[in-house]
Formats: C-alpha cells, sequence, structure tokens
C-alpha cells in the first residue's frame, strides 16, 4: 500500500498524511494507541512527530514506576525505622534490669567482718518482738469479748454487702413501679405491671418496705373494685378481681372473708 505523505501531489499537511499512515497501519502495534499520540503529530511541525509523541508516553510512564518506587522505599524505610526504635526502647529497661540484678549479684553474701553477721539475729529478734505482743494482745481482747458480741460481729462479716448497683436497680424498680400504678397496670399487662416490678425488688431485698406498702395498696385497689362490682350485681368480675388479688397476698385477712361471703352467696 502506497503511502500518503510519500505522495508528491498531496495538498494536505505532511504532519495530517503522516497521522493517516500511522493509522493505517497493518499491525496493531505500529498503529497509535491513544489520541493523544495523534494529536502530538498533528500539533508537531516536523516529521519526526510520531517519535516525539511516543518518546513523550514512555518517558511519563518511566516516570510514574520511578515515583512508585520511591514511594515505596520511603515507606519501607519508614517501618524499618519504626521498628528498630521500638526494639531499642523494648532493649532498654531489660539492660536496666540486668544492670540491676548484676549489682545485686555481685554483693558477698557473707561479709567479711563477722562481728556485723553477729548482729543480724538480734535486730530479727527485736521487729518480732512487738508483732508477737500485738498477737497476744489481739488473742486477749478476742477472749475478753462475749459470745453474743462475737456472733453478731461474725454475721456483720457473713452479710452480702449492697452494692450501688444493686441500689440502682432496686431505685429503678420502684419508679417502674409507681409509673404502672399511675396507669392501672396493676397485675396485668404481664410485660408491665405494678406486681411485676415489686416482685423485682424483693428478688434483690426481700424486706424492702416501700415494695411491701406498693403491695398493699395494690390488694386494697382490687378491694375498691370488688366492692363496686358487687354494687353493680356483677359477680363475675368480683371473682375476677379477687383473684388476681389474692395473686399478690394470698393470705390477707380482707381476702378471706370476701372469699367467705361469696362462698356462702
Amino acid at each position: 500500500m502506497a503511502l500518503l505523505s510519500a505522495s508528491a501531489n498531496a495538498t494536505y499537511s505532511a504532519e495530517l498524511l503522516q497521522a493517516i499512515d500511522w493509522m493505517l497501519q497493518p499491525e496493531y502495534s505500529r498503529r497509535p494507541q491513544s489520541a493523544a499520540e495523534i494529536l502530538s503529530l498533528l500539533k508537531s511541525d516536523s516529521p519526526n512527530g510520531q517519535e516525539g509523541s511516543l518518546t513523550s508516553t514512555q518517558a511519563a510512564s518511566d516516570a510514574a514506576r520511578s515515583n512508585k518506587r520511591n514511594l515505596w522505599i520511603g515507606v519501607m524505610a519508614g517501618i524499618i525505622a519504626f521498628v528498630t526504635v521500638r526494639l531499642w526502647f523494648d532493649e532498654k529497661p531489660a539492660e536496666i534490669a540486668d544492670s540491676k540484678t548484676s549489682t545485686v549479684a555481685s554483693q558477698p553474701l557473707f561479709p567479711d567482718n563477722l562481728g556485723n553477721t553477729a548482729v543480724t539475729p538480734e535486730i530479727k529478734e527485736e521487729k518480732s518482738a512487738p508483732s508477737t505482743i500485738a498477737q497476744l494482745n489481739t488473742e486477749s481482747d478476742s477472749e475478753k469479748k462475749s459470745e453474743p458480741e462475737q456472733q453478731l460481729e461474725q454475721a456483720d462479716l457473713e452479710a452480702p454487702l449492697k452494692t450501688k448497683a444493686d441500689e440502682f436497680l432496686i431505685r429503678k424498680h420502684l419508679d417502674a413501679a409507681k409509673k404502672a400504678w399511675k396507669k392501672g397496670h396493676l397485675t396485668t399487662p404481664n410485660e408491665d405491671n405494678a406486681h411485676k416490678y415489686y416482685q423485682m425488688v424483693f428478688a434483690m431485698e426481700p424486706d424492702n418496705a416501700e415494695a411491701r406498702a406498693g403491695l398493699r395498696k395494690i390488694v386494697d385497689r382490687y378491694i375498691q373494685f370488688i366492692e363496686k362490682a358487687r354494687t353493680e350485681g356483677k359477680l363475675n368480675m368480683v371473682r375476677l378481681y379477687l383473684q388476681r388479688a389474692e395473686s399478690v397476698l394470698p393470705d390477707d385477712p380482707k381476702l378471706q372473708n370476701i372469699r367467705k361471703e361469696l362462698a356462702i352467696q
């Protein structure tokens, strides 16, 4: 195939004809690989524009590879420096400990002066004397205490200490019971009722006075419901309220009297 750039009668610029010949090369590798290469040839004033564009592209790729290589070298150098510094600081305490150990080990176990070794047992006896006296005083004090006092002290030591976390949970359950009471949730629904929260308090503190008073209020409210249902002749509601009240305080005398009256009716 004849080259257009070699034609003598061409009316177009030599750069354009060279670009056409370059793009029409039969082999793919000899054609331009990007539009930038073609533009660089068209902008050049010399017929060697093709070679210049290829050289500039290769130079750019070589520069990119060089930058990546320098970046990796810098990263590796930083890691090596960091590891070296850490190892140096880790070895310093060990060297100090070794120096202390060597100093202690260098001291003789037995001094040359035999007179000093004779004084050592006397010093130990003087130091142990106060501890022996204190032990005797403690034993005598424990003997002076009566058996009831010793039992009370033992009970105080064995009694479980209520932590601040337990106090916080108890207060939280009591507040939740008050809110349920205001909403009328005495024993129902199962997931939110005053009786349930008071039972949680008893599980942590069986003698909680506020929770016991709360149970009394629940039963008294059910007794009011029972009296109202009785006056309205709703015996089914009376039995329902009585069952719920007995689930709170089954041994309550007022509830037992109501149960007897219902049995008579």
